[in-house]
């Protein structure tokens, strides 16, 4: 993808049998960065679905246990602005 990028990033983690967490644990920022460099392209190969994270204008992210029959997952939805 080519030009500006919007990025929607929904993490539904394993919840452990007991916590008294409400969120999952790690930081937000850091589970978006492992993702947005999973999917850029390299120099050598331009197999990502964008050339380089600096395209990402706009970042949406969230963190949540899964619902009750939800599996955990992570989600990813990219728009060109």
């Amino acid at each position: 993808m080519l030009g500006n990028l919007k990025a929607t990033i929904e993490f539904v983690c394993n919840k452990p049998k007991t916590t008294k967490r409400q969120n999952p644990r790690g930081d937000v920022d850091n589970h978006c960065k492992a993702i947005l460099d999973a999917v850029t392209g390299t120099k050598n190969s331009q197999k990502g679905y964008w050339n380089d994270d600096d395209q990402i204008t706009e970042l949406y992210a969230l963190k949540r246990w899964p619902h009750a029959g939800e599996r955990p997952h992570t989600r990813i939805k990219v728009e060109e602005i």
